[in-house]
């Protein structure tokens, strides 16, 4: 997932990609924001979210941007973290929001799936933790202005 970052950076998020059993496509359009989330497309969907609730070694993330007004949520089971060749890494992130309160980091969260409604909420859905990925992000400072 690293490669949308690099792709928006050298803006090339517009170049055509083709999918094997889907067609052609652009960057900006596989790789959707959450809350553009639609579920007729092989997409893969981003975005940040903060660390809700531990569950042991699992937890549960909040995303920042909503979904038709609704929160979203990702919750990964200890057991989904103890099964997982990548729930270690998974987290282990988790772990560092937890640690470094001071700069107040968040999850940039990738990840093959979809959305299901839940109620007043989405779930994440996806098949497997290889699905995932999560980048540690820092809020930008504010600059102070002068009066």
């Amino acid at each position: 997932m690293s490669c949308y970052e690099e792709l928006k950076e050298a803006n090339s998020l517009n170049e055509n990609i083709t999918i094997s059993g889907y067609g052609i496509t652009t960057f900006k359009q596989f790789f959707k924001q959450l809350k553009y989330a639609t579920q007729d497309k092989f997409v893969i969907l981003h975005g940040g979210a903060r660390l809700y609730k531990r569950y042991g070694a699992g937890f549960s993330l909040s995303f920042i941007d909503k979904h038709d007004d609704k929160p979203v949520i990702l919750y990964i089971s200890s057991e989904q973290i103890r099964k997982s060749h990548y729930g270690n890494r998974l987290k282990n992130m988790v772990d560092e929001l937890e640690r470094d309160t001071e700069n107040k980091p968040y999850l940039k969260v990738y990840w093959l799936g979809g959305l299901d409604q839940n109620g007043k909420s989405f779930n994440v859905r996806i098949d497997s933790l290889s699905h995932i990925v999560f980048r540690i992000a820092y809020p930008k400072k504010q600059k102070l202005t002068e009066t």
